[in-house]
């Protein structure tokens, strides 16, 4: 089952969504949401989400996702799109999606790391 996702500032990340028993590996879209802000979403139909089978998936982070997040917590949950065209809500326990603080990202500070 999923576990807390942990990121930095800044930072590219490929998460390993498990679904545990459910299976999304037949679904047209799936958006991975996060209530940050700026928001984070991520979608399969746009290839950021990649390696969908039965019981996994995995969702990519590029730097400029988390750059201008503030650090905290904060909570993701699945859109789900099926061969139908049925739209249903999935949230994996635990759903944590903790955004660290990262010295090596410039927020606009004029901070010189040299």
């Amino acid at each position: 089952m999923a576990t807390e996702i942990i990121v930095f500032q800044g930072e590219d990340k490929t998460i390993n969504v498990d679904t545990g028993t459910t299976d999304l590996s037949a679904s047209l879209d799936i958006e991975f949401n996060v209530n940050t802000s700026p928001q984070i979403v991520k979608r399969l139909s746009a290839t950021e989400i990649t390696g969908l089978t039965a019981t996994r998936f995995l969702v990519i982070l590029n730097k400029a996702d988390t750059a201008s997040v503030p650090a905290g917590p904060y909570r993701y949950q699945l859109l789900v799109t099926d061969v139908n065209g049925k739209l249903s809500n999935g949230v994996f326990k635990p759903n944590k999606f903790t955004v660290k603080e990262s010295n090596f990202v410039n927020q606009g500070s004029g901070n010189d790391y040299n």
